[in-house]
């Protein structure tokens, strides 16, 4: 039951005005990038700066994004 309300919470409801907050995605929910990526566009919500590179312990890629969001531009749910 408590994954269930976490995949139905908007992704942002974590964020509180003015914080920068880093995670890794795929740790707290079940969605692919691409689904993520539109819920964030969806809620106004613009890409910054991104970077990518390669753990050397793992080897294995990543990619980073800084998303934001203008207080002008925030539509509220009716």
């Amino acid at each position: 039951q408590q994954q269930q309300q976490q995949q139905t919470t908007p992704i942002h409801a974590h964020v509180e005005r003015n914080q920068f907050i880093r995670f890794t995605l795929n740790a707290f929910i079940h969605l692919t990038q691409l689904e993520i990526f539109q819920r964030l566009f969806d809620s106004q919500f613009i890409i910054v700066a991104s970077t990518c590179g390669t753990s050397m312990d793992t080897m294995t890629q990543f990619s980073e994004y800084i998303f934001s969001r203008s207080k002008s531009n925030h539509v509220s749910s009716i």
